[in-house]
């Protein structure tokens, strides 16, 4: 299972942020790190709102978007993350 969401790598930041989770519910610990990603898109307030597997099951498209400050607005992104090396 890939969630899409977001985190807070420190106090000032939130990034996009993919977890993939092993059969057994845990964390994968060979995606990203241990289990987790973090991308920062380059604003302050960034994530991934949805994601769909390839049907190999070998890549994750993943959409989000890069929070901007009210005056500039946001911009959107679609990308392609590996999850797998089989």
């Amino acid at each position: 299972m890939l969630i899409a969401g977001s985190g807070k790598p420190d106090a000032t930041y939130v990034n996009a942020m993919l977890a993939l989770l092993d059969r057994d519910g845990g964390l994968d610990a060979a995606f990203g790190k241990a289990g987790i990603l973090q991308v920062d898109l380059g604003g302050p307030s960034d994530s991934f709102y949805g994601v769909a597997l390839t049907p190999d099951g070998r890549h994750a498209i993943v959409a989000g978007y890069k929070g901007a400050d009210p005056t500039t607005g946001d911009d959107s992104l679609l990308a392609r993350v590996a999850v797998s090396a089989t």
